[in-house]
């Protein structure tokens, strides 16, 4: 097995990677898989390096407000140990909101901050926007999953211009939710997007709607989708992936049971920024009590007494994989402060 820890974020979605925990030369603690996709542009390993310190090093800009001076919070102290910031993309937003968003992300790239949006809509981005795509390093596009084929090439053109707008090589991740109508176009959509140099295609699952059952999918749209997986692996030019369980068309509701750590990392780490308010995670019931859970940006003392009541008190939760990951972390690096422990990276 060789030794990753130096191997980029990039290059870890196209290989099969495991975190490996060794004392004194033994393993004790395996993870295969490591959702470098989910944690994309930072790794697993900026999360553990920063379990003591528990800084501030990824942010989700998730709603925009034209009149907040970004500049001057961007620079408070307790956001100086960015590494990442993804801005969601609104198609609502109107032409204020988006001059912030530039200017948003002109103060995150001279800071040299990786910034990465998260695009709804890419048939509607205005041209403001367009302007300052050289300054972006990853794009998530989301794919509406009931497209016509002249609305799907539509889309395939749209993604081929932001790829000639930014000469720097972005990663770009296309992503839509599974339609079992539509499984004979999935290898289509894969060879299409490949031509216009998309990196990965992940075909997931919608969350399950309220007061809406669950869906059972039958088996041949399974084989079908394992089938693509293999065939546009890591050696494919576009990598395609979906989820580990294709029994039911929905995920169920991420919650909380006596099998996780119910300890919240995620709200010091990554949080929200939702106008001036910084919030521990978007579930629903964070929004129902915004007073309770989240603080103004420029009041952390607040926000960091609020969110005690993270974890042990949550249903459900937005972060579960870090949550658990780092709790599992942590626990054996406590257990074991007075051995040789080291963490890497390794090829499966």
């Amino acid at each position: 097995n060789s030794k990753l820890t130096t191997l980029s974020s990039r290059d870890m979605l196209k290989r099969n990677i495991k975190l490996v925990i060794s004392e004194n030369g033994k393993e004790i603690y395996i993870l295969d898989n490591i959702q470098a996709l989910y944690l994309y542009p930072l790794t697993v390993i900026d999360y553990i390096d920063n379990l003591t310190q528990k800084e501030i090093i990824s942010l989700n800009i998730i709603n925009i407000d034209e009149n907040l001076d970004y500049n001057e919070l961007l620079n408070y102290k307790e956001l100086s140990f960015l590494k990442s910031v993804e801005i969601l993309i609104k198609p609502e937003y109107n032409l204020e909101q988006i001059k912030t968003i530039c200017k948003i992300i002109q103060v995150l790239f001279n800071r040299n901050v990786m910034v990465s949006l998260n695009i709804k809509d890419i048939m509607r981005l205005p041209s403001e926007l367009l302007k300052i795509f050289k300054y972006i390093y990853s794009f998530k596009i989301f794919l509406d999953n009931n497209l016509s084929d002249i609305e799907f090439k539509e889309f395939a053109n749209k993604v081929s211009e932001i790829k000639k707008l930014n000469t720097s090589n972005p990663f770009i991740l296309v992503k839509s939710y599974l339609n079992p109508k539509k499984i004979n176009n999935y290898e289509e959509y894969i060879l299409a997007l490949s031509k216009v140099k998309v990196d990965i295609f992940q075909l997931s699952k919608e969350l399950i709607p309220i007061n809406i059952d669950n869906v059972k999918l039958d088996n041949s749209i399974e084989l079908k989708i394992r089938n693509l997986e293999a065939k546009y692996n890591n050696n494919s030019d576009i990598k395609f992936v979906s989820v580990r369980n294709l029994t039911d068309l929905y995920y169920p509701r991420f919650e909380l049971n006596n099998n996780n750590s119910k300890i919240c990392y995620a709200c010091y780490m990554k949080p929200y920024l939702f106008n001036n308010r910084i919030l521990p995670c978007k579930v629903q019931n964070i929004f129902d009590n915004l007073e309770t859970f989240s603080a103004v940006y420029d009041k952390m003392d607040i926000y960091k007494n609020n969110i005690k009541k993270c974890g042990i008190s949550c249903s459900d939760c937005a972060s579960i994989f870090e949550n658990d990951l780092l709790f599992k972390v942590e626990s054996i690096i406590i257990n074991h402060k007075n051995n040789d422990l080291k963490i890497d990276l390794v090829e499966c």
